[in-house]
């Protein structure tokens, strides 16, 4: 019988994790799984991002508060061990009227950048892209900026 090394590596981590919650206490929560990752996103474009992040988190992404923070072109905020989680990218949409509402971007694990979208035609806003994420979305919890202060409009790639 052949055993590949994909499946081997798969009963060794599900063995593990299932150690790990058996050991647990009553009541306790059970260890974050190692394959964790705390949101990261890199700025490629001209325009300073405005994002929601996490800050003061552990390498699990545990902990810490939310505030809105900006990622300045050519810059990264956020991923595992940096302290800080990097959980939504806003943007904003306007009218030809210059009425503009907030858009957000919810971001999974990993990392993400964003670039300038030059093929895009955009009469109100630069337009800036981002490779991926989660769906829009906008969540209570997660601290809005003022919409005045985003002075792009998102789109995905």
């Amino acid at each position: 019988m052949k055993i590949s090394w994909v499946r081997i590596a798969a009963l060794v981590i599900g063995a593990a994790m299932s150690v790990s919650v058996g050991l647990a206490t009553p009541g306790a929560t059970a260890a974050a799984p190692l394959i964790y990752g705390n949101g990261k996103i890199c700025s490629n474009s001209s325009s300073t991002l405005v994002v929601t992040a996490k800050v003061g988190v552990d390498w699990f992404g545990n902990g810490g508060k939310w505030e809105v923070r900006q990622v300045g072109p050519n810059q990264c905020l956020g991923g595992r061990g940096s302290g800080n989680d990097v959980d939504v990218v806003w943007g904003a949409t306007c009218d030809p009227r210059g009425r503009c509402q907030l858009q957000s971007r919810k971001l999974g694990e990993g990392s993400f950048t964003t670039w300038n979208a030059t093929d895009v035609h955009a009469p109100y806003r630069p337009m800036v892209a981002i490779n991926g994420g989660a769906d829009w979305s906008r969540d209570p919890q997660w601290p809005a900026p003022d919409v005045n202060n985003v002075r792009y409009t998102l789109i995905v790639r």
